[in-house]
């Protein structure tokens, strides 16, 4: 029960994130559409400089709830113009 309520509260916590313009889409959970501005200078750089974003915010939330070892966050990162999805798992 402990373990539901914490991720519970994660998953809460990060459909609230509000950072460089993302905003969660209403229809979708824990979905979002935004910009992101990269500085890297090829598409490599600008796709590790994208993942070390959303991981940040992400870890942000995991570590406000002390969720370690009871939470897993899967994520899929799309980004126009920088080829394939990007994975990420927190």
């Amino acid at each position: 029960y402990r373990k539901t309520k914490q991720a519970n509260k994660v998953r809460d916590e990060i459909a609230e994130i509000r950072k460089n313009g993302w905003a969660k889409l209403k229809k979708v959970e824990t979905t979002f559409a935004g910009d992101m501005w990269l500085s890297g200078q090829d598409v490599s750089e600008k796709r590790i400089e994208a993942k070390k974003i959303v991981e940040k915010e992400i870890r942000n939330v995991i570590d406000e709830f002390n969720a370690y070892d009871d939470t897993w966050v899967y994520i899929a990162l799309m980004i126009d113009g920088l080829g394939e999805h990007i994975e990420i798992i927190i």
